[in-house]
């Protein structure tokens, strides 16, 4: 799932900062895509994220 990284087709000012936004705008969906991936993972194994820092941790479910 590798891109390969291809020169701005033009030299023109401001080229490169298009091409790295786009490129950002494309790993940060690639980002939310996994996210919702892991939490799918995580609810199917009853386990949930703590949101409430950045240092987020796994919570087992609870035995019944």
């Amino acid at each position: 799932m590798t891109t390969p990284h291809l020169q701005p087709d033009s030299t023109e000012p401001g080229q490169l900062l298009i091409d790295l936004e786009r490129r950002q705008d494309e790993v940060l969906a690639q980002l939310d895509e996994l996210d919702a991936k892991v939490t799918a993972v995580l609810k199917s194994l009853g386990a949930t994220m703590d949101d409430e820092d950045d240092n987020e941790e796994i919570t087992p479910a609870k035995a019944a």
